[in-house]
């Protein structure tokens, strides 16, 4: 009797991709390109958004301190016969009433070693300070050669205007930002002078910083005579609006 027979079981051949069924696909030029892309279009949004947040808080703190300043020349007022204190030493006056020494505000620094009060000092100010002029802000001086615009006078130790004399505060510009560049016809903001004879032309075309823009966007704050801020756009305080002008 022969002995049965057994079927040979032979292993199954292996299939030559077996071994690399799960070894990680490597990113093509094009999918390198793409990631690359996308990474540089966050980072720009990322960096605009960083800039919007910065020019509002630099716009919020100038706002702050335009504010205080307010407050303190309407209380110089209130207690020197509601009259103003003199253009040329205006924020000297102020600092009195805002706890900050006046040599941060003298217009003669010794050697340009007293560190300007940032009370004085818009962020969006990036320009060194000249030694002798050490603030952002400049007050509404009464123009030389029409009376009817300004307010702070610039004659010696003059006192400026009385406080009743302005009819409409609300609509009169006591404090403004300075213009960085150099004097010019009808650009009437002298570089961080104490007093500016303001935009009572309407061929005046505004301040702006050295890089050619403005400091808040597209426009400037004004301290108005009522102490309120606002941010507002060129053609909005020039003529014929004459926010100028105490009496319009």
């Amino acid at each position: 009797m022969k002995p049965a027979a057994y079927p040979i079981h032979r292993p199954l051949a292996t299939p030559q991709f077996q071994h690399s069924a799960f070894r990680p696909a490597a990113f093509t030029l094009i999918e390198l390109l793409v990631v690359i892309a996308i990474i540089g279009v966050l980072a720009g949004l990322v960096l605009a958004t960083l800039s919007r947040v910065r020019q509002t808080a630099n716009r919020a703190t100038c706002t702050s301190n335009m504010r205080q300043m307010g407050v303190a020349l309407l209380n110089y007022a209130s207690d020197n016969k509601s009259t103003l204190p003199p253009g040329l030493f205006w924020d000297r006056h102020a600092a009195a009433y805002m706890g900050i020494s006046t040599a941060a505000t003298a217009n003669n620094l010794p050697d340009g070693n007293t560190t300007p009060s940032k009370m004085f000092w818009c962020p969006a100010d990036s320009r060194a300070f000249p030694a002798d002029r050490p603030r952002s802000y400049s007050a509404n001086r009464i123009h030389p050669d029409d009376a009817t615009v300004g307010v702070f006078n610039n004659v010696n130790n003059k006192p400026s205007m009385r406080m009743e004399q302005i009819t409409l505060p609300s609509r009169t510009i006591l404090i403004v930002e300075i213009f960085t560049g150099s004097y010019a016809t009808n650009k009437q903001w002298e570089q961080s002078a104490a007093i500016v004879a303001g935009w009572y032309t309407a061929a005046a075309t505004g301040p702006r910083t050295a890089s050619g823009d403005y400091y808040h966007g597209s426009g400037q704050n004004y301290l108005f005579a009522d102490g309120h801020v606002l941010c507002l756009p060129i053609n909005k305080v020039k003529a014929p609006n004459n926010l100028w002008k105490p009496n319009p």
